[in-house]
C-alpha cells in the first residue's frame, strides 16, 4: 500500500514535459500536471520545456486550416475544444481577432522567469502550481486563451511580469543577456 511519499533515500523520477503556449492541449493539461505533482510529491520532479509548434502562428494557420475555414474555423475548432474541460475558457473571438505572430517570444519570457524562479530556494519549496514559473506559464495562457490579448507582443509581456510580481526590466534583462535563450 503506497502512502504517497517516497522515502528519504529515493531519487524523484525526472518527467520533462514539452509544449507550446498557443497550443490548446498544453492549456487544457497544465491542470493534469499539476495534479500529477501533487499526487506524486516527492517522487517525480516535472520540469516543463518548450517546443515551437507555432514558430509561425499565422503561416502555420493558413496552411493548416486552409480547407476548413481559415482564422475562423480555428478558433472555432478551439472553441469546441475549450468547451469539453470546464477548467479552462477560450474566446468566442479567439483567432478571429487577435493572431500572434509567434509562440516563440513568449517561450523566451517564460523563460527568463524561470531563470529567476530557479534563484529563488522559497520558490522552489512551493507546491507545483505555486512556483513562480508555472504560475506565468498559465497566465500567459489564460492571457491569451480566456482574454484574447497578443502574447507575441512584448508589452503584453511587460504587462503580465507586472501582473506576477516582477519587474518587467529584470525579465527583459534575462532576454537581453541571452541567458534565456540558452
Amino acid at each position: 500500500m503506497s502512502t504517497g511519499t517516497a522515502p528519504a533515500d529515493a531519487t524523484p523520477v525526472r518527467l520533462q514535459y514539452f509544449s507550446d503556449v498557443l497550443c490548446v492541449w498544453a492549456y487544457v493539461m497544465q491542470i493534469r500536471l499539476e495534479q500529477l505533482a501533487r499526487e506524486f510529491a516527492g517522487r517525480i520532479e516535472i520540469e516543463c520545456r518548450f517546443c515551437p509548434v507555432f514558430p509561425d502562428a499565422r503561416a502555420k494557420i493558413v496552411r493548416s486550416w486552409r480547407e476548413r475555414g481559415g482564422f475562423e474555423g480555428f478558433g472555432a475548432h478551439l472553441a469546441e475544444v475549450g468547451a469539453r474541460f470546464p477548467h479552462v475558457t477560450i474566446r468566442d473571438d479567439l483567432w478571429r481577432r487577435v493572431r500572434p505572430r509567434s509562440s516563440t517570444g513568449a517561450h523566451l519570457f517564460l523563460h527568463a522567469v524561470g531563470l529567476l524562479a530557479a534563484g529563488d530556494p522559497e520558490d522552489a519549496g512551493r507546491p507545483f502550481a505555486e512556483r513562480l514559473f508555472n504560475r506565468a506559464c498559465w497566465r500567459m495562457r489564460r492571457a491569451f486563451f480566456a482574454e484574447g490579448r497578443d502574447i507575441s507582443d512584448w508589452n503584453v509581456h511587460r504587462e503580465l511580469a507586472a501582473e506576477l510580481g516582477l519587474d518587467p526590466a529584470t525579465v527583459e534583462a534575462r532576454i537581453h543577456s541571452s541567458e534565456a535563450v540558452a
